[in-house]
């Protein structure tokens, strides 16, 4: 349902970008020799003795190596880094994409929006990063369908499978026509059962559309059921395993199941940690953007299309825990190894990383440059590692840098109080601060209203979300430190397919998909039947107050208000006023956090305070 909010009053929503580790184990203390000579153009590395382990392409070369990546999506991760202050957003996505400075990623896997969590900025980034690195690989993956695909009759987007294989056709289209962003690779749906009539359909729908080059990763599910399901099908059904490009898995070990290794099938991980795990190393594609420095030491020494050498012949488990990977370019040029914890070949540039942990009592270093070493009169490179937890790069590339800038500024208050009549926003964008849950709200243009724009919630049936959500839209803005203040808004319903209703809330305690489940405080008003209630829950199963309202209005706008007064660290007096009726009453604080407006259809908000 629709509806337009002409302003927001309200304050402080703490920006911030996560930044976390993962951790390797390696063996305390090791020294490895090696023996170069040629094989072939390039390379072939032979260890001697014991404990020492064999680089050569005498065995042919393993798997293709599509890149690392990283991934905005699953919940707004990335929307508040277009509001940063310019020279500091550029810092930040020069980081992450511009090559051989950063993280240098290769693929950007980003969110498909649907109505629910993601937005515009998901299109921002996009551009950013192909500015930075024209040739990064671009991924997209729905975890929320619009509700056109299912007609608003179902939970499931392959009740109709030939829609939604249009709606991600015409996504894919937008993304060329529009922003001069080729698309590289589709996922099904995130976290969810696969459907093997769709995968076809979609398949068939891309080659006619022209997107042939478009590769389908599937399922974008957890080991279990990709591992075992999704390959026994494919295995009886040759015209899925046709249609299925990559198998995607989340959050994997470090074995492969024999049926997708025998498919032949490229394996990724597509979805992976990006938190400090000790059972798990960096695989494919990270979760959050942000990661860490550690994926430079691949990332700036190979690209897609680089071979792995074979199993025991260059990739392997090291002796005592941790492992070590060779790759070699397509030219057979250049040769880069990795090792957790190592050309005819006259020197080889060393980079290190050492992750601190405080059972270590040491520090981290993150990609530092050690030089460059050199065969002795035997042709052996020796390396010693001499603590755990470390990283090493070998590589013959000499284009690595460990990219600086001047540090950051410190946070600072959000300013108190705050107001927004959205004049300044793009109009057909979403305000830096407002971050959608369900519905999707854009800023529009609006002769008549009291400024010249308003917020509009532009969804109209509800999504197919990919987990529980509300049955109303929702936006939050705000900071989870709050404990009294006022949120104050005025709407109007005179619009097409207008909403029945319209809510601010306070102390809303959770996001994404644990709203529906979490506390709060939320003030609900209805002018088509002039009417309020106050519900201490979203799924409004605890009703706190309720009755008439007969000074809302149902055409032009009104405002209302939601204030909390704590007494006594326990007793809340919520007063909620709308069009200057002003109502108190006391309730027991039970929640902690912020809030903002709803239901499906459409509302105009004018200002939010």
């Amino acid at each position: 349902m629709h509806y337009d909010i002409r302003e927001v009053k309200i304050s402080y929503l703490s920006p911030f970008i996560e930044v976390i580790f993962t951790t390797l184990f390696l063996q305390e203390y090791r020294a490895f020799k090696m023996l170069a000579h040629f094989l072939v153009p390039l390379l072939s590395l032979l260890s001697l003795s014991a404990g020492q382990y064999t680089f050569s392409d005498n065995n042919g070369f393993g798997r293709r190596f599509d890149g690392i990546g990283g991934l905005s999506g699953g919940g707004a991760t990335s929307k508040l880094l277009p509001g940063y202050p310019q020279h500091l957003r550029d810092q930040i996505l020069d980081y992450l994409f511009k090559p051989s400075f950063g993280a240098s990623l290769h693929i950007l896997k980003v969110e498909i929006g649907g109505g629910s969590m993601s937005g515009g900025y998901e299109w921002w980034i996009m551009r950013e990063a192909k500015k930075r690195n024209p040739n990064i690989k671009i991924y997209g993956l729905p975890w929320v369908f619009s509700g056109v695909v299912s007609k608003g009759q179902s939970d499931s987007p392959y009740t109709f499978p030939d829609r939604t294989v249009d709606y991600i056709i015409k996504w894919i289209k937008g993304a060329q026509d529009h922003h001069n962003i080729t698309v590289d690779y589709i996922g099904e749906w995130n976290e969810q059962n696969y459907n093997i009539t769709y995968l076809k359909l979609l398949r068939a729908g891309l080659d006619s559309a022209g997107f042939s080059h478009v590769r389908i990763v599937a399922a974008d599910d957890f080991q279990a059921e990709f591992e075992t399901s999704l390959a026994r099908d494919m295995l009886l059904d040759p015209e899925l395993s046709a249609s299925v490009d990559i198998f995607g898995v989340h959050y994997s070990s470090t074995l492969s199941n024999m049926g997708s290794l025998q498919w032949g099938k490229q394996l990724w991980a597509s979805e992976d940690y990006s938190t400090l795990n000790n059972d798990q190393g960096a695989r494919t594609i990270s979760w959050n953007l942000i990661a860490s420095y550690y994926i430079a030491h691949t990332t700036q020494f190979t690209e897609p299309g680089w071979m792995y050498l074979s199993h025991h012949s260059g990739v392997g488990q090291l002796v005592g825990g941790g492992s070590y990977v060779a790759l070699a370019s397509p030219d057979n040029k250049h040769l880069t190894i990795i090792l957790e914890t190592m050309k005819g070949i006259g020197m080889l540039h060393v980079w290190f990383s050492q992750i601190g942990t405080q059972d270590q009592n040491n520090s981290s270093v993150f990609f530092y440059y050690q030089g460059e070493i050199k065969p002795n009169p035997k042709g052996e490179f020796e390396l010693f590692m001499v603590d755990k937890n470390q990283i090493y790069t070998l590589t013959t590339l000499a284009t690595g840098s460990h990219g600086t800038y001047p540090a950051p500024p410190g946070p600072e208050p959000f300013p108190f109080p705050y107001m927004d009549t959205f004049d300044d926003v793009v109009e057909h964008q979403e305000p830096y601060l407002v971050a959608p849950m369900a519905g999707s709200f854009e800023v529009v243009t609006e002769p008549g209203s009291p400024s010249n724009k308003v917020l509009r919630q532009m969804t109209v049936l509800p999504p197919v979300d990919w987990c529980e959500t509300e049955n109303f839209t929702l936006a939050l803005l705000g900071n989870i430190t709050w404990t009294e203040f006022t949120v104050e808004t005025s709407f109007s319903l005179d619009v097409l397919n207008a909403s029945e209703g319209v809510f601010v809330a306070q102390r809303i305690n959770s996001g994404g998909c644990y709203t529906v489940g979490g506390g709060g405080l939320l003030f609900f008003v209805f002018p088509s039947n002039g009417t309020f209630q106050v519900w201490n829950d979203p799924r409004r199963a605890t009703l706190l107050s309720y009755g008439p309202a007969e000074e809302l209005t149902r055409t032009g706008y009104n405002k209302i208000s939601l204030k909390v007064k704590i007494y006594l660290e326990k007793i809340c007096f919520l007063f909620v006023e709308h069009n200057m009726n002003l109502y108190t009453f006391e309730i027991l604080c039970k929640c902690l956090l912020r809030g903002l407006y709803r239901f499906f259809k459409h509302i105009k908000i004018n200002t939010v305070q």
